[in-house]
């Protein structure tokens, strides 16, 4: 939860309290109001009840704005994490793996995530100071046993909560997992509508109908257990409130001004109730919110072993040629001493690679992406790089391409990248497009080293 504390939030969060201690103030005004009513006195606490009643909301128009604030800036935190510890690491585009267990989380459960966690914590916590002021406020004008009553309450709810915390935890895990496997469908199935494949789409369906299922059984499950839970915390936790009402009331028999603020009071009382069975749910829900948070802090976490993502590379099957010179490498290492020699010389010119399916072509220039970094500039095939021009235009794919090689070549003016990387940049082109492109990056070979893997001649 760390990654959630920023100048927003606190001022959230101050602007919360502020706001449940004005309504707290206007218990106490009730209160006195109705002891001195009795004496035809009170109009200056029947004022000071009206003015807490439009401060509290003008408090609660800047929490608001506050907690809208407050996910912005959580979600660039969040966002820098995934920059920092993902960043530059393209073998991990390739594996299945990985995007299944991370992509939908940084598409769209982490803005999901803290959206609704600071909707939850605004809700928590509006309503446990409520409780908590209001108990104060009764509590100190009425009968201090009313402070004995909510302290048993409160432990009723501690020990339910960690008696079942184990539980929460496995059923929330088990809810947030079988979403992110639904939304991982949904990416398949917009592709599989458009082309219209009556196959594909019905296996599509079928698939993604048993996953929906899973979803709704496991989600269904976590809610209902929740809810149960909740039931039997707020029978057990309400009951020592109604004792103190009921002797309170009894004890006040012969004081009519006490009386009358027990009774006035009984509407916060009811209130306080209510708001405790909700606080209970509040905190079986808790747990599965503190889950959610630990899920996109994995999803933006370092990778461990990031090695076993690397694809294998068959030397002895690859091909490396300068125009009519053919090149030859044993390793990785080799070619990365003999690229990081030609950068550092500023020999460039355009280096093809070629082989057989499954010799490792795109591997090579992932791993040289991964150890030049900034150095290196990567056109991947199949993938849905951002540039400003070509994303927000409709383009056939060697309009898309010519225009993302013509917005490096015009705009990007970094002078430390020396490597361009081509992955199968001529696939599915007609050759009026191989050749216009073709001369693009004739261009972009004056600035830098292109290294380029195509499987057909331009």
């Amino acid at each position: 939860m760390r990654h959630f504390v920023n100048k927003f939030s606190i001022l959230f969060l101050v602007f919360t309290i502020l706001e449940q201690l004005i309504a707290a103030t206007s218990t106490y005004a009730m209160i006195a109001l109705s002891s001195e009513i009795l004496k035809g006195e009170g109009m200056i606490w029947f004022g000071v009840f009206v003015l807490s009643l439009v401060l509290v909301f003008v408090s609660r128009i800047f929490s608001q704005k506050y907690m809208v604030k407050a996910e912005y800036a959580t979600f660039q935190r969040y966002l820098s994490l995934y920059e920092s510890n993902l960043y530059n690491q393209p073998s991990l585009k390739t594996s299945h793996a990985f995007g299944g267990e991370r992509q939908s989380y940084f598409q769209n459960q982490t803005w999901q995530t803290i959206e609704k966690t600071y909707e939850f914590f605004g809700d928590l916590m509006a309503t446990v100071l409520n409780v908590i002021f209001n108990v104060l406020v009764i509590g100190w004008s009425l009968s201090p046993w009313f402070f004995a009553a909510y302290l048993c309450a409160a432990a009723v709810i501690a020990a339910g909560i960690l008696t079942a915390r184990g539980k929460i935890v496995r059923k929330s895990a088990g809810a947030q997992e079988a979403q992110s496997a639904v939304q991982n469908r949904l990416f398949d199935g917009w592709d599989t509508l458009l082309i219209g494949n009556r196959y594909n789409w019905s296996r599509w369906k079928e698939v993604f109908g048993r996953t929906v299922a899973k979803a709704e059984k496991t989600e269904t499950q976590y809610r209902f257990s929740n809810n149960i839970l909740s039931l039997l915390i707020m029978v057990g936790s309400i009951f020592p409130m109604i004792l103190v009402v009921l002797w309170t009331l009894a004890d006040s028999a012969g004081n009519v001004g006490r009386m009358t603020s027990v009774i006035v009071t009984l509407p916060r009382q009811v209130s306080n109730i209510q708001y405790l069975s909700v606080i209970v749910e509040y905190v079986t829900e808790l747990v599965g919110i503190r889950e959610k948070v630990r899920n996109i802090d994995h999803a933006a976490s370092a990778v461990e072993k990031e090695n076993q993502y690397h694809g294998t590379i068959r030397w002895e099957n690859l091909r490396f040629s300068s125009g009519d010179v053919e090149l030859r490498f044993e390793n990785v290492e080799n070619f990365l001493e003999f690229l990081q020699d030609c950068a550092e010389e500023e020999r460039y010119g355009r280096i093809l690679i070629t082989g057989t399916n499954g010799s490792g072509k795109t591997t090579v220039l992932m791993r040289i992406k991964e150890y030049f970094g900034d150095r290196a500039y990567l056109f991947p095939n199949h993938t849905r790089l951002f540039f400003e021009d070509s994303n927000e235009k409709e383009y056939s794919t060697g309009q898309r391409l010519r225009a993302n090689v013509e917005e490096v070549l015009d705009r990007m003016k970094d002078p430390s990248v020396r490597l361009f990387l081509f992955d199968e940049w001529n696939a599915n082109l007609d050759e009026e497009n191989q050749k216009e492109i073709s001369e693009y990056i004739d261009r972009l070979a004056k600035r830098g080293l292109i290294l380029e893997v195509r499987n057909k001649e331009v």
